[in-house]
């Protein structure tokens, strides 16, 4: 700073907005480092809701049994009559499909 030949007042104000200049890339530097770690998170959220919704529970044995003989759906809940469609064991009017269960229990069980 001396090289530039500024007197002691622009010195004083060169200095105060050097200062200014580096907080300000601080705290640009804090809230980057603040938004990469949301990012991180949303992604990994994502990433765990797909999962979550790619993911089938296959029905045990003897609740595709009971389903068989009794054709009642009313305890399951809304997520787990999603999972009986996805897999064709009732279909769009909540009716059983004893076919689909039959090919189940003769091939997975």
């Amino acid at each position: 700073m001396d090289k530039a030949n500024l007197n002691e007042e622009e010195r004083n104000k060169y200095k105060k907005e050097l200062e200014e200049k580096d907080n300000e890339i601080e705290w640009l530097r804090r809230n980057k480092f603040r938004a990469e770690r949301e990012a991180r998170a949303l992604r990994r959220r994502i990433s765990e809701v797909e999962d979550e919704k790619n993911s089938i529970r296959i029905p045990t044995k003897s609740m595709l049994e009971n389903l068989l003989v009794t054709h009642n759906t009313s305890r399951f809940s809304a997520a787990g009559m999603h999972n009986l469609r996805k897999l064709g064991i009732i279909d769009e009017n909540g009716d059983v499909s004893e076919e689909t269960i039959l090919e189940m229990l003769n091939s997975n069980y």
